[in-house]
């Protein structure tokens, strides 16, 4: 059963598909996360790497320090696999990890589940409040302070700066890496924003990520844009204000977003108790924008039934699942990401 929520399409009537993404992708970097900058190479130094072995893997645990226009902005910590297959799992974390010798990857709710570390995928982590801290009034303060030059209503909001940082991560890993992108909530958000616009990122993973994340904003139950902005006003960019209350005006979604995955993979995973975040719009958004995939010759969601908690639904290059409880990421998502993508049964 289809839920109309009278959304933009896709693609307009004489648009070629590339147009249309062109477009897409203006809209909403103009309108809603910020622009990027012209100039965002950055540099890498290694401050250290050791061997060590983790949940039963043997590993080089190492950091890197990432700089932008000649300033340190933040570090990652990488763990690789001696017997690395191809997998690089990019974690964007919350909290102030202890950036030592060693920290990086001791057992956390706020790491990728280290299993996959035995299939031979590496993880690597960056935190979001080393790239830009999370405070409307110091904002901006990290990367976004670097990269902007003048305060205006298209200028990068936080979550724009952190996807930024994760595409800088994400540039630091060479070809052929199969690079997975992976945040929750806020994060997860900020995750779909990198993996959108960098199209060396093989697959995208958003966990619970709601309002400006996955789910559709129109008729969306739970978190609205006008309470995002009244909560976190320094998320979105400035031109974001004028759809405050008044989602049905804007001329884009969030199924446009998810469409700019295509035709790489997207995984886009949900709790059915998670009201705020609205599991059923975070799903809808999914099935409107598989018809970009249909574009390239590859499936769609192929249905608008909601698939029950507990089933893995793929269908080619999409991916969607819904775990019992609340709002997080939970090991039972990681599994499910990593049934997705192939190294686990």
């Amino acid at each position: 059963m289809i839920d109309a929520r009278n959304l933009p399409p896709l693609k307009n009537e004489g648009e070629t598909w590339e147009e249309a993404r062109i477009r897409n992708g203006d809209a909403l970097s103009n309108e809603m996360y910020g622009i990027l900058p012209a100039e965002r190479k950055a540099e890498y130094a290694v401050d250290y790497s050791t061997s060590a072995e983790v949940a039963g893997a043997s590993c080089e645990i190492s950091q890197v320090s990432i700089s932008y226009k000649d300033k340190k902005a933040f570090k990652m910590g990488i763990c690789m696999p001696e017997k690395f297959g191809g997998h690089v799992i990019l974690h964007l974390a919350f909290g102030e990890r202890t950036l030592e010798k060693g920290k990086w990857f001791e057992p956390s709710e706020d790491l990728p589940l280290l299993d996959a570390l035995g299939a031979g995928a590496a993880i690597a982590v960056v935190h979001a409040n080393h790239i830009e801290p999370d405070n409307a009034e110091t904002f901006p303060q990290g990367i976004a302070a670097l990269a902007r030059s003048q305060r205006d209503g298209s200028s990068m909001g936080c979550l724009r700066a952190w996807a930024l940082g994760l595409t800088m991560a994400a540039d630091y890993f060479e070809e052929p890496a199969k690079i997975v992108l992976t945040g929750c909530s806020r994060n997860g958000k900020a995750a779909l924003v990198s993996g959108a616009f960098n199209p060396k990122i093989w697959c995208t993973a958003s966990f619970s990520s709601g309002c400006g994340g996955a789910a559709i904003s129109r008729q969306k139950i739970g978190e609205s844009i006008g309470q995002m902005q009244k909560t976190f006003p320094h998320w979105l960019c400035l031109n974001m204000l004028k759809y405050s209350g008044r989602e049905d005006d804007m001329p884009f979604d969030q199924h446009m977003l998810l469409s700019l995955h295509a035709p790489r993979k997207l995984f886009v995973a949900s709790s059915v108790d998670d009201a705020w975040a609205d599991p059923y719009s975070e799903f809808l958004s999914l099935a409107y924008a598989g018809e970009a995939w249909k574009n390239y010759g590859h499936e769609g969601l192929n249905t608008w039934i909601w698939p029950p908690v507990g089933h893995l639904l793929k269908s080619g290059q999409l991916g969607y699942y819904m775990r019992r409880g609340e709002h997080g990421v939970k090991e039972e998502d990681w599994r499910a990401l990593y049934r997705f993508i192939g190294i686990a049964e």
